[in-house]
């Protein structure tokens, strides 16, 4: 037995170790940041959490980092401390095998460096689509005389933003790095059909980085988002669902509403948008509940506390659901990726309108309701 578990996890380790490849990182900085710690950050795919952090002294302006990596590239982030400043910071692709940069201010004022000289093909992709992004942005903000640097592109300009970007990636079948920009995009929803956009973008790539894990999770994700936004479709029957509310343990199912029509909105607590059609909601619901109007008021967040407080404040009297977060929820089985959403079910259980599909500003939200008695 105890020989069977010492085997186990010796194979255990050679599989984690096979799958880890080594990096060599070196590089030059300038003069002011001599004898100044340089830390390295290693970024997850979507470059959100830090999985591995390195730190060295500069020394002679020259830095060596070396390790290794569970992916051909990583998202990584280099910090440079100069005095009770902010950091320094260089945003790049760390590929496995050897790196060598050489690091200039791009921006003193913002402490943001840049890499001099010749880039890797995956730095080369990151420029050609950061650059795209900040294009755009900057036309947007010309346009409209916007003083800030940082904005929100609205709906139609997001959505040309990403089907350029898409373009871009396509160009770089055999690239690591384009397989883990096509993943972050996928990770927002940005229009009806974009989870198809996707599938299709991912089907350029090599077979090879197709059945990476990391392409096999795009393709299950986007596939489930496909399916979810096909059940959500206008002239879709509902599916059955079953929610449990955390607060009160109490289950609603959708047959408790049968024969009658039925608004599922979709809220959270930190959504502005929510709270400013929150009193059109209302007033549509106390005009029709006497006919049978039903509201699912659906928590899209895990604030359950700060829900139940919101909807107490605002004498709520209709169905409240919050739900734990899952792949399962509600939400994600009607591909529900903005909020507020409201589908309105008819009385013969069709779903007959999708704010998310027809009028994110809700004027047509009374006709429809006459619709579904």
């Amino acid at each position: 037995m105890k020989k069977n578990l010492i085997i186990a996890v010796l194979c255990f380790l050679m599989i984690n170790c096979l799958a880890q490849e080594k990096f060599i990182l070196s590089g030059t900085v300038p003069p002011a940041f001599n004898n100044l710690a340089i830390s390295l950050l290693i970024k997850d795919d979507i470059g959100r959490y830090t999985e591995q952090t390195f730190t060295k002294t500069v020394k002679d302006g020259k830095f060596l980092f070396g390790g290794t990596l569970d992916n051909p590239t990583k998202n990584t982030i280099i910090e440079i401390q100069k005095g009770k400043e902010k950091k320094y910071l260089l945003h790049f692709s760390l590929d496995t095998g050897l790196n060598e940069l050489s690091i200039k201010i791009k921006d003193s004022t913002n402490r943001i460096l840049s890499i001099a000289g010749k880039l890797s093909l995956s730095n080369i992709i990151r420029g050609k689509l950061d650059s795209l992004r900040r294009a755009v942005i900057d036309a947007y903000r010309a346009k409209n005389r916007l003083a800030q640097s940082s904005v929100a592109l609205p709906v139609q300009e997001g959505h040309q933003l990403d089907l350029d970007m898409l373009k871009v990636i396509q160009q770089y079948p055999d690239n690591y790095y384009a397989l883990t920009r096509l993943y972050q995009l996928s990770k927002h929803i940005t229009m009806l059909n974009y989870g198809e956009l996707i599938i299709i973008a991912l089907n350029s790539f090599s077979k090879h980085l197709q059945s990476s894990q990391l392409g096999i999770e795009i393709l299950e994700n986007q596939t489930r988002a496909a399916t979810a936004t096909q059940a959500s479709r206008i002239g879709r029957q509902m599916f059955d669902f079953e929610l449990k509310n955390v607060l009160d343990g109490k289950v609603l199912s959708n047959k408790d509403l049968a024969n009658r029509p039925y608004i599922l909105a979709f809220s959270a607590t930190w959504c502005i948008p929510c709270h400013e059609q929150l009193p059109t909601l209302k007033a549509i619901y106390e005009k029709y509940k006497g006919n049978g109007l039903e509201v699912v008021y659906y928590n899209q967040d895990d604030n359950f506390k700060e829900w139940d407080e919101d909807v107490r404040k605002n004498n709520l009297t209709w169905r409240s659901i919050s739900e734990s977060k899952s792949p399962n929820s509600l939400g994600m089985k009607l591909a529900v990726h903005y909020i507020p959403t409201y589908l309105i079910v008819n009385k013969n259980g069709l779903i007959i309108y999708n704010s998310d599909q027809m009028d994110v500003s809700l004027k047509l939200l009374e006709d429809y309701i006459k619709k579904a008695f």
